[in-house]
């Protein structure tokens, strides 16, 4: 009986693993959801063990903030997203994630804080103003948005440009939440940084 368990526990895990692998999207055009559409659920248990060592090794590099920094794996190419804090981060990041034994290849698109920051501190008043109102938009288009879950996406807006960081449920929640970004009026740029959990 308990082998039958066993048997059936592991099943049920398996299939779950498959269906969330499944891509929610049919028309996907970057490398990395091309790969994900792809994937095999042998490869997705694989992927999911190359982001855990690769999330470790940047937490175990002590002059990174590995915390903003987030990790995907899909068919042995891990994808870097986040802010940090200069270009030398960013290359030592992707470097990091490089040397993770079974990875292929790195895409780093992790952005450099100090061009936002900067922004910011540059920004007028009256920049200042529609930047908060465009954010405030993006916030209420991302909130009313039938069956989406916004609960865990920040909403930061310099100069016009709108990044998003925080988790969503999917790839098709991360593409979406773009989407509905870019649509609010005075949007000029959508820095996705969100993640999938």
């Amino acid at each position: 009986m308990p082998k039958l368990n066993l048997t059936l526990t592991l099943s049920t895990v398996l299939g779950l693993t498959f269906l969330n692998a499944i891509p929610l999207l049919a028309a996907q055009d970057t490398e990395r959801e091309v790969a994900e559409k792809n994937e095999t659920v042998g490869e997705y248990l694989d992927d999911a063990a190359l982001t855990t060592k690769v999330k470790a090794a940047l937490v175990g590099e002590r002059r990174l903030n590995a915390g903003d920094i987030h990790v995907i794996t899909t068919q042995n190419v891990v994808e870097l997203t986040g802010i940090v804090n200069n270009a030398n981060d960013k290359q030592r990041a992707a470097d990091v994630a490089a040397k993770v034994k079974g990875i292929k290849k790195v895409i780093n698109n992790l952005e450099i804080r100090a061009r936002r920051d900067s922004a910011e501190r540059n920004e007028t008043l009256g920049e200042y103003a529609d930047d908060a109102a465009v954010t405030t938009k993006v916030k209420a288009k991302l909130k009313t948005e039938p069956n989406f879950d916004a609960s865990d996406i920040k909403v930061t807006t310099v100069k016009n440009s709108v990044e998003l960081t925080g988790t969503v449920r999917s790839l098709a929640e991360k593409q979406k939440a773009e989407k509905i970004a870019f649509s609010v009026t005075g949007a000029k740029e959508v820095i996705n940084n969100l993640t999938v959990r």
